[in-house]
């Protein structure tokens, strides 16, 4: 649930009593939006005594980007204290969203509470940006504090808001949902947390999880996943597998199997990490229960350990079936492997009138920036194009001013690349016409896509600073996916040859 609000942000509120006052009556936030459900209509609302104006042009064009069919939004007249601004959003004349804007003054956590319930989460590495939790540690808010003077929510229902975001489709359309099999790994990543010594984020190492009959395959598949998750989170550093792994040869440790917390804690330490996690994987019908103990390396104590029931995707299923192409106790093929733990995704649309198709990459990071490469295949090749870049979370024709300027790329054998970039657009359904669902992203006139499909070819992850912000993404199995779409490398490198920037 966590990567469909990387989008979100949140918030610290009032301490004083007085603004406390304000929010004694709080929002259902699972449910709806005080006395209204949600999928509750616009009469329904009107009923309520709440007057509704649709909003149209920028205004409404700035929400509907944001998803990916299309839905009404309305500007509510606030009659509530402090209440300066409230957008509600309709889905087939049905509430799904509310956003409302609070302004005030020393705003904080425990007025923040009062109206929006105690389950509230930092949101990554940002003192003014929070989540807010259900019961069963699902996302259904965000809250973002300029300040401490402003507040702005962002509140859903979750069943909707998750089939009509853009990725969603995206998803479908790639070789594999490895990001959905990552998902269900967020409730027991935010309870394997610790917080930071000296005030940085808290350094993890990640021992391969052990399976009863020792299924290698497997081990290093969930474990990939809880280690993804984790880092997801925004507040971690995690040592790369290949420099763990190289530690435990040279040391001759036990890296996976029975580990107690002295074996932890002695990888750790020479790892020079501040936590390490390792755990056990036991299988149930349709899944497996994953439990993981966390290590104190200065102490050599267990500080954390949860449990969490996951359910099989397609992979572990054709591992579990033999329909994997290996046995249990054998690995898949370096490429399918890679193509598995792919996170890029491709969505496709084809244009009959003007005879091309277009094909949209996308691997997301741990916030809402995502990498791309869009090919438009054109019947007539000679005319069939490529881009690619780094979208630095900006949609539609807005926040371009975020994407523009200097991007620092960290790759893993060649060290740090700079590049200034201006911007294009893009869209999943017309390519590089203009159309529906397109988004902005970064470019370097005459090298842009070259430079982005030789990172993606040559880095297993990258990791990128612009705007004051560092990114990490898992670049691996870029042109696994491509091939799985039924396309080759040399026609992406012919189009890219028929037309630069």
């Amino acid at each position: 649930m966590k990567n469909s609000f990387k989008k979100w942000f949140s918030v610290f509120f009032v301490f004083s009593v007085i603004c406390a006052g304000i929010f004694a009556s709080p929002i259902k936030i699972k449910n709806g939006y005080k006395d209204l459900n949600w999928g509750t209509t616009v009469k329904d609302a009107q009923k309520k005594g709440y007057k509704l104006s649709l909003l149209s042009g920028e205004e409404a064009k700035m929400f509907q980007n944001q998803f990916s069919e299309k839905v009404d939004v309305y500007y509510v007249k606030a009659t509530e204290k402090n209440l300066s601004l409230l957008v509600f959003v309709y889905y087939k004349e049905k509430l799904f969203c509310v956003c409302e804007s609070l302004e005030g003054k020393n705003f904080n956590l425990q007025t923040l509470k009062s109206r929006y319930g105690d389950k509230i989460v930092p949101a990554g590495d940002s003192e003014n940006q929070y989540f807010v939790l259900d019961d069963g540690n699902n996302l259904i808010a965000t809250l973002t504090l300029t300040g401490n003077t402003n507040v702005l929510a962002f509140i859903v229902d979750t069943s909707v808001y998750e089939k009509l975001l853009p990725e969603t489709a995206d998803n479908s359309a790639g070789a594999g949902n490895s990001s959905d099999f990552v998902k269900q790994f967020d409730g027991l990543a935010q309870k394997l947390l610790q917080d930071a010594k000296k005030g940085e984020k808290a350094s993890y190492a990640f021992l391969d999880f052990s399976t009863d009959d020792k299924n290698s395959v497997v081990e290093k598949y969930i474990t990939d996943a809880l280690t993804e998750a984790v880092f997801n989170t925004g507040k971690v550093k995690i040592i790369e597998r290949d420099n763990l792994e190289k530690i435990i040869n040279e040391q001759k440790l036990q890296s996976s199997g029975l580990v107690n917390e002295s074996q932890a804690a002695n990888i750790g330490n020479i790892a020079g990490v501040e936590y390490v996690c390792y755990g056990t994987i036991k299988e149930i019908e349709n899944g497996y229960t994953v439990s993981v103990r966390v290590v104190d390396v200065e102490s050599g104590e267990i500080c954390a350990m949860s449990r969490a029931n996951i359910t099989k995707d397609a992979y572990l299923a054709g591992i579990a079936s033999g329909n994997s192409g290996s046995s249990k106790k054998s690995s898949p093929s370096a490429a399918a492997k890679k193509t598995q733990n792919s996170l890029w995704v491709c969505q496709t649309s084809r244009n009959e009138f003007d005879g091309y198709t277009t094909y949209t990459f996308i691997l997301k990071g741990p916030q809402n920036e995502y990498l791309f490469m869009g090919y438009d295949k054109n019947d007539v090749p000679s005319k069939s194009l490529v881009r690619a870049g780094v979208n630095w979370g900006s949609t539609g024709n807005w926040d371009y001013d975020k994407i523009i300027g200097t991007y620092d790329f960290k790759t893993e054998n060649k060290g740090t690349v700079s590049k200034n970039f201006r911007y294009a657009s893009w869209s999943k359904d017309t390519g590089w016409k203009d159309g529906k669902n397109w988004f902005y992203f970064s470019y370097n006139k005459g090298e842009s896509a070259r430079f982005f499909i030789n990172l993606f070819e040559d880095n297993n992850y990258l990791t990128i600073r612009h705007d004051g912000n560092v990114r990490r993404f898992q670049t691996m199995g870029f042109w696994e996916t491509v091939e799985a779409n039924g396309l080759t490398k040399q026609e992406i490198f012919d189009a890219i040859g028929n037309e630069e920037f």
